[in-house]
C-alpha cells in the first residue's frame, strides 16, 4: 500500500495532539503523540510491519483513505467521479428566480433588477419540466432566489408545494433552501414557508448597522439593518434553519466582530443559526457595480479563520461546507443543473441572472421540453476542466475544491485561479483546528487556538 497524495497533518500544540485529515475521503481523526509516530511510520513505510497497536491505526488508516492500494491512481478517479457528476443528465437540480425585482439597491449586487417576475404560462411550464427531470431521477434539489424570491411568496408557496408532492409521489427525496435578503420575512412569510416545505434559508447581514445600513438599503436610501434582524428573530423563533452570510470586504471587517456580538447579545439559543462570513468579489461583466474595496482571495483566506474562530467562541456553529469533499465545485458545469430565470430562460450560472439575452442557453417550451439555442455557450462551461490545470493537480486540496469557481476562471480578470480558486488551498490547517476545537463542546478552549487577524 502507499499513502494518499491528500493526506494533510496538522499538530495542535496546546493539546499535543495531531489532526489527521484526507480531502478524498473526508476522513478526520485525532492522534496523540505516540499514536502520530506510528501513523508516520507506517506511512513512510507504505503500510509495512508495526505492532498491534500500529496495526490498528493500519486499519483506521486505510479506512480513511490515508493509505491506498499501490496500484490507485487517486487523481484518475477523482476525474472519474468529476465527470460522472458533469455528464449526468439524470439529477435534479434547479435554481429558481421567480422574480428578479428586489425591495432594496445592495451596491454590490449583480442581478439586473428588473421587476420581470413568473406568470401562469411559465409557472405551468415549469411544472411540466419538472416532472419530465423527475422520471429519470432519485433526488431533487431546488435552489429559490432572485431578486427577492419573498416578492413572489404566491408563486414559490405553488411550485415549491407541487415539486415536494411530486417527489414524495415519485418516491424520491426533495431538498430545498431560500436565499433572501430578510427585509420581508415576516411572522406570515415564515409561517408559509414552513407550510410549503421549506425551512432552510439564507439571509444576508453584512456588518454592523453602521455599515449594513450603507450597503444594504432601500430604492430611497431607506435603513434595512433593524427590520432585517427583527425578522430574523421572529424565522429562527418559528423554527427555521438559518445560515447568516456576511460579504466581507475591507471596508467591514472590523464591523464583522460588532456583528457578532450584537447577535450573540440577541440570539441566545443559536441552534438554527450558523454564521458563514463571505468574499465580496468583483465581477468583470458588472464590474462598474461593485464599488466595494475587495479582498483577493489570498487575502481573505487569511481572515477567514479569525472571523469564524471569534464566531465559535460566542457559540455560532461551524457550517460542514467548510470541509466537504466535491466531485464538481458547483452545478454550473453538469447537465443536471439549470438556472431558471422569470422568462424560464436556462443559464449556467446565479451570476447571469438578469442578463439571459447574453448568457441563456435555452428556455423551457410551454410543454416542459428545454430547447437548447447556444451550445456554444453551454459547451464553454461543460468543458471547463480542473484537471487541465496545473496548479490544481498539485493541489492537496483540489477533493475539496474541485478547481473552484467556474465563473470566476471563465470571465475573471485575475491570474491563473486565484479569485475562484477555494480559500482552502491557504487556510486548511487552520479549518482543521477549528473543527476539531468546535467539536470538543467547550467553547472555553477555543482561547487556546493561536490565529492571526482576531479581535482582541
Amino acid at each position: 500500500m502507499k499513502p494518499s497524495n491528500y493526506n494533510i497533518f496538522v499538530h495542535y500544540k496546546p493539546d499535543n495532539i495531531y489532526i489527521g485529515y484526507n480531502a478524498v475521503s473526508n476522513g478526520f481523526y485525532v492522534f496523540n503523540e505516540e499514536q502520530y509516530r506510528q501513523v508516520k511510520d507506517i506511512l513512510d513505510n507504505a503500510g509495512n510491519g508495526g505492532n498491534g497497536g500500529a496495526n490498528t491505526l493500519k486499519d483506521t488508516l486505510v479506512k480513511g483513505r490515508f493509505l491506498v492500494d499501490d496500484e490507485m491512481d487517486e487523481l484518475k478517479i477523482l476525474k472519474l467521479r468529476n465527470n460522472i457528476s458533469r455528464f449526468n443528465s439524470e439529477g435534479t437540480a434547479l435554481v429558481i428566480a421567480p422574480t428578479l425585482h428586489c425591495p432594496l439597491e445592495c451596491r454590490y449586487c449583480y442581478v439586473d433588477r428588473n421587476k420581470a417576475a413568473m406568470d401562469r404560462p411559465t409557472i405551468d411550464a415549469l411544472k411540466k419540466f419538472y416532472l419530465k427531470k423527475i422520471e429519470r431521477s432519485q433526488s431533487a434539489t431546488v435552489s429559490w432566489t432572485g431578486g427577492e424570491p419573498l416578492l413572489a411568496l404566491d408563486t414559490v408557496v405553488e411550485l415549491n408545494s407541487f415539486f415536494l408532492n411530486e417527489a414524495k409521489n415519485k418516491n424520491i427525496l426533495y431538498r430545498c433552501i431560500m436565499a433572501t435578503n430578510g427585509y420581508l420575512l415576516n411572522a406570515d412569510a415564515c409561517e408559509r414557508l414552513k407550510q410549503c416545505g421549506i425551512d432552510k434559508l439564507q439571509v444576508t447581514l453584512d456588518g454592523c448597522r453602521e455599515y449594513h445600513d450603507k450597503l444594504r438599503y432601500t430604492p430611497g436610501g431607506g435603513k434595512t439593518f433593524d427590520r432585517i434582524m427583527a425578522n430574523l428573530v421572529t424565522a429562527v423563533n418559528s423554527g427555521l434553519k438559518i445560515t447568516l452570510r456576511s460579504n466581507i470586504n475591507k471596508d467591514n471587517y472590523d464591523g464583522i466582530f460588532n456583528l457578532i456580538d450584537h447577535l450573540d447579545e440577541v440570539f441566545k439559543d443559536k441552534g438554527n443559526l450558523v454564521f458563514a462570513p463571505c468574499m465580496v468579489t468583483e465581477i468583470k461583466e458588472v464590474k462598474s457595480f461593485c464599488p466595494c474595496n475587495v479582498y483577493t482571495n489570498r487575502e481573505f483566506s487569511r481572515l477567514e479563520p479569525g472571523i469564524l474562530y471569534y464566531a465559535l467562541q460566542k457559540g455560532f456553529k461551524m457550517g460542514t461546507d467548510k470541509l466537504s469533499t466535491l466531485r464538481t465545485f458547483c452545478g454550473a458545469n453538469t447537465l443536471s443543473l439549470q438556472v431558471i430565470d422569470p422568462q424560464v430562460n436556462i443559464l449556467k450560472c446565479w451570476c447571469n441572472l438578469g442578463r439571459a439575452d447574453k448568457n441563456r442557453v435555452g428556455y423551457i417550451k410551454e410543454d416542459g421540453e428545454v430547447i437548447y439555442t447556444d451550445y456554444s455557450a453551454l459547451a464553454r462551461w461543460m468543458d471547463w476542466n480542473p484537471f487541465e490545470i496545473e496548479e490544481c493537480l498539485k493541489c492537496k486540496v483540489l477533493p475539496i475544491c474541485m478547481g473552484g469557481c467556474m465563473y470566476h476562471n471563465l470571465m475573471g480578470e485575475t491570474d491563473a485561479i486565484d479569485m475562484g480558486c477555494s480559500h482552502r488551498r491557504h487556510n486548511i490547517e487552520e479549518i482543521l483546528k477549528l473543527f476539531y476545537l468546535s467539536r470538543t463542546k467547550d467553547v472555553s478552549r477555543l482561547n487556546d487556538i493561536n490565529l492571526g487577524n482576531v479581535k482582541n
